[in-house]
């Protein structure tokens, strides 16, 4: 709010009162599009920012963000305080800059960690123990009620940083301290921008004459007044915490200034300006905290840029930011050798090094004054070293490959809707079994449904919806796996450039589903055929046989399974009224449950009671119906398989059927119309009983034969419930994982 409200009061002062509402109107409604893609679009990293100061958010989110986007990783920020729990469904790593600990934050690491993805703390100080803060004077000097609240924060933001188990940080001083705290620490030290460099750039050109200066009211930049001969050295301090760091160098200022008329000292940001520096009024110059896009057109018009540290923990975790902006813009560096100072300066090469003493930064400074040719052949070393070595772009590749080492392997399923089929359940029966061996999986849902997570299997799955705009707009991140699991579907997969490897989970002949002349027919079929390198997986032996014998496609073989511990046995009374279950959607002429409602007519209703469910279609006014259920979760479907006695289902094809081998399991009994989905594993009076599609009205003479013969009943039952328990999910789920590991 600090910053908007001064962006806003410069856009007045400069551009007047129209220019700024246009700019406020423009910032409100680029806010909430920032805000409407977070919510709908999946990217490789989220940097939460928990921090409200522009700088380190800036070095430490943006800057890193464009770190990411030059080594092809796409990333996304969202403010703690705006965080929500979906989004943990659109990211594979999740980046807590200095964010204070919440109950939301709290909850949403632990959820990203139930889904196998990575989340890191990242921090540039020493501000997550009060072990550290409490040693800063300025932090001791604090009023009661100001401290507890900095305290309080401070606490919090370890909080966080114990939860994660991964840090990235700026500084080798600051990694040492927070291997205490953390198993893995990474340093990614702070650089400079690409607009960094080319303000820089900028600013040396209008120094130079060779950039006119802008017109004010478009972004013209300070000329400070310079008389011929006068030396500029500046302190830029930021906060108003570097006053102790400035206090240790004035008395070789206060004798600088003295010895040297020539010398002005410019003081910018925020600094109490010290009693003893009024005998030089007249050659100091104060500035105030000021925009970062400002500051290279003031600092490029210093001689030496001053870069005092005291010799502490805390300030040996700081980074060397000064240094880098100083050399950006060819000004020679002076500072203390001190922690990342100390580490990156070249002493006589690329800055000057100074031990803390008085006597020490008189003489160097001293020396820098004299020799002018010194500081421009240390301070053109320095530019040249940080810009090989010090910007977003030749940091990018060592970044990017430390992001991409820490990602778990994700996989992710494209499915046509969200809804319950026997199709999506075989796909998240896979996607358990990958996520159990550490895999990070989710499901792009074509449907619309505005669901947040797959619930299957007592497991959640995160569920990313693709209809949010553009081709691929839902999803910019990598994926290590994409699955299609419908020939719609195929398509994204083929064409989505992102993807490491490529497999088509064909669960049946698709090429039957759409109607006759259809794009739909033809859609199927390509899908069969896809371009660039797939791996196909089925779920049938008849499925494996149509696709090498039509399409010359080898596909591995995965039998579907079942949940035996869900749909447990119950032994059933004949004695009295029979009840009938009937599954399938009427509107799908595969189902063909018109033809299982006309055996019903032939059954005396008061002997018979009918059931029926059905995931889409609805009854048609002719069925004779008791009970009907619609959109049943799977996990309350054995609760109607136990209270039926026999499962009646007239299927003309499909790739498998589950419904028979679920009835079996929970030791019901089964007269089906056969079928390539179901001869893989339903035998003729061994398990159930088939009756004559030429003659569908023999089913009734079927089903009251299993009436009067006990010693069938008994047989086709416990050969089902043995038939049900070869097909364990348990036997399968190693073959599940060899698949696609």
């Amino acid at each position: 709010m600090r910053e908007l409200m001064e962006k806003t009061a410069s856009s007045l002062r400069r551009e007047g009162i129209l220019a700024t509402a246009q700019k406020g109107k423009n910032y409100i409604c680029d806010h909430i599009g920032h805000r409407d893609a977070l919510k709908n679009c999946f990217v490789d990293v989220l940097f939460i920012n928990g921090c409200t100061l522009p700088h380190p958010m800036r070095y430490r989110v943006s800057h890193q963000q464009e770190q990411l986007r030059m080594a092809n990783i796409t990333s996304n920020v969202v403010y703690f305080e705006e965080l929500e729990m979906e989004m943990v469904n659109l990211a594979r790593v999740f980046v807590f800059f200095r964010c204070p600990y919440t109950d939301v934050i709290g909850q949403f690491i632990e959820q990203a960690k139930k889904y196998n993805k990575t989340v890191v703390f990242d921090i540039d100080d020493l501000v997550f123990d009060r072990v550290y803060t409490d040693t800063v004077r300025y932090v001791q000097q604090m009023k009661d009620t100001d401290r507890r609240l900095y305290d309080a924060g401070v606490e919090r933001i370890g909080r966080t940083l114990a939860l994660c188990g991964i840090a990235t940080t700026t500084t080798e001083a600051l990694a040492d301290e927070l291997r205490k705290y953390a198993d893995t620490v990474y340093v990614n030290r702070n650089v400079a921008s690409d607009q960094m460099v080319m303000l820089s750039e900028q600013a040396m050109k209008e120094l130079d004459g060779a950039w006119p200066e802008r017109k004010r009211g478009h972004g013209s930049r300070r000329r400070l007044e310079k008389r011929q001969g006068q030396v500029s050295i500046g302190y830029f301090s930021g906060s108003i915490t570097h006053n102790d760091d400035f206090a240790f160098i004035l008395p070789a200022l206060i004798r600088i200034m003295k010895e040297n008329t020539a010398v002005h000292l410019y003081l910018v940001g925020e600094l109490d300006l010290p009693g003893e520096l009024e005998g030089f009024k007249n050659r100091i110059h104060s500035i105030g905290f000021m925009d970062w896009k400002e500051l290279p057109f003031i600092l490029a018009q210093m001689d030496i840029n001053l870069a005092p540290l005291e010799d502490t923990v805390f300030n040996r975790a700081k980074s060397e930011n000064k240094w880098v902006e100083a050399s950006l813009v060819k000004v020679i560096t002076l500072a203390s050798s001190v922690g990342a100072f100390k580490r990156m300066i070249r002493n006589g090469e690329t800055g000057v090094l100074c031990q803390n003493s008085e006597e020490d930064w008189y003489r160097e400074i001293s020396q820098l004054i004299r020799d002018s040719g010194l500081r421009r052949r240390i301070a053109e070393a320095a530019y040249r070293y940080v810009l090989e070595n010090c910007i977003t772009i030749e940091t990018s590749r060592v970044y990017g490959e430390f992001i991409k080492s820490i990602m778990t392997p994700n996989v992710m399923f494209k499915i046509p809707t969200a809804q319950i089929s026997g199709g999506n359940i075989v796909a998240q029966r896979h996607a358990l079994v990958l996520q159990k061996n550490g895999m990070d999986v989710s499901f792009i849902n074509d449907g619309g449904e505005e669901f947040s997570n797959f619930a299957c299997y007592n497991t959640e799955f995160p569920i990313i919806r693709s209809r949010s705009g553009g081709r691929f707009s839902a999803v910019q991140g990598s994926i290590d796996t994409a699955v299609a699991t419908l020939y719609t579907t195929v398509e994204f997969v083929q064409d989505y450039p992102n993807i490491g490897n490529r497999i088509y989970l064909v669960q049946g002949l698709e090429t039957m589903f759409p109607p006759l002349g259809s794009m739909g027919r033809i859609k199927a079929s390509q899908s069969y055929m896809p371009i660039g390198d797939f791996k196909f997986i089925t779920v049938s032996k008849w499925c494996q046989k149509w696709l090498h014998d039509k399409y010359l496609v080898e596909a591995d073989y995965i039998p579907n399974g079942i949940d035996i511990s869900l749909f447990r046995p119950v032994k059933r009374d004949f004695s009295g009224r029979i009840r009938i279950l009937i599954e399938g959607n009427s509107e799908d002429p595969n189902k063909n449950t018109d033809e299982s409602f006309h055996i019903v007519e032939f059954l005396d209703p008061e002997k018979y009671e009918i059931w029926y469910v059905s995931n889409l279609g609805k009854p048609k006014e002719w069925y004779r119906v008791n009970r009907f259920f619609r959109k049943v979760p799977n996990a309350k479907m054995p609760q109607i398989y136990r209270k039926c006695h026999i499962l009646l289902k007239s299927s003309i094809q499909e790739s498998f059927s589950y419904p028979p081998l679920e009835m079996l399991a929970t030791g019901g009994l089964v007269v089906a119309r056969k079928n390539d989905g179901n001869a893989e594993y339903l035998t003729h009076e061994e398990n159930c009983l088939f009756y004559d599609p030429e003659k569908p009205a023999s089913a009734a003479d079927v089903i009251e034969r299993l009436l009067t013969d006990e010693e069938l009943r008994n047989r086709l039952c416990q050969k089902g419930i043995e038939t049900a328990g070869e097909r364990d999910w348990s036997r399968i789920d190693a073959d599940i994982w060899k698949a696609y590991h």
